[in-house]
């Protein structure tokens, strides 16, 4: 086993801290950790996102969950960055249940994120993006 050199422990640290405010639904706390130049990518639309788009995406997720957990969380530590894998599962508001494999790639510098990138299915997050969606829409006279 090899042991971590102090860059790997404050990568995993904010890893770790980064973990805390999504489980919280910390948007502030969230905010606080990313560079203000980060940009954002997922697989589902492979579109980059910058800073602000993805927080206001994130605002609409913290409305649409009812309850939000990240189960089966491992973190792998990489020079500038780490792979977070997990499961984010919970419930949407009219109580459809959502589990959410995930992958997320993460580089950071000077104690900040610049790059995240997230890996879901489209099946699975669908849900969510449903549930989002009809928030945008205007409600039937």
């Amino acid at each position: 086993m090899t042991s971590e050199t102090p860059d790997d422990t404050a990568m995993r640290a904010l890893a770790e801290r980064l973990l805390a405010q999504t489980r919280a639904l910390d948007l502030e706390g969230m905010r606080a950790l990313f560079s203000p130049s980060v940009v954002f990518w997922s697989n589902v639309g492979q579109v980059a996102s910058p800073l602000e788009e993805r927080m206001t995406f994130m605002a609409l997720e913290k409305e649409v969950f009812e309850e939000l957990r990240i189960d089966d969380v491992r973190i792998e530590v990489f020079a500038g960055g780490y792979v977070q894998q997990c499961v984010f599962a919970g419930s949407l508001r009219g109580g459809v249940e959502v589990r959410i494999p995930t992958c997320l790639v993460v580089r950071a510098s000077d104690g900040l994120v610049t790059s995240f990138e997230e890996y879901v299915s489209l099946d699975q997050i669908q849900p969510v993006v449903d549930a989002i969606m009809a928030l945008s829409r205007p409600a039937a006279p």
